[in-house]
């Protein structure tokens, strides 16, 4: 019976993982969008010269990302 009941709680696990790991993956084409967005305006600012312009005390820099490796999502798929 033990057999049976750890048997059945691993496979529940594995359901479990395999639900979170579907979730994460679903919105990877999202997250993806989003930061690419976000870097191709980084980089269209650096080229205006807005990123080289002194900032306000207690403010962030902007960082300019490696988009080297970012490919241009295909359009119509």
């Amino acid at each position: 019976m033990s057999d049976l009941r750890d048997e059945t709680m691993r496979l529940v696990g594995a359901a479990l993982a395999f639900n979170s790991t579907l979730e994460i993956l679903s919105r990877m084409p999202e997250m993806f969008q989003t930061e690419y967005e976000k870097a191709k305006d980084l980089q269209a600012r650096a080229a205006a010269g807005e990123l080289e312009k002194r900032r306000k005390p207690g403010t962030r820099p902007d960082k300019l990302k490696d988009i080297r490796n970012y490919v241009e999502p295909e359009r119509g798929k």
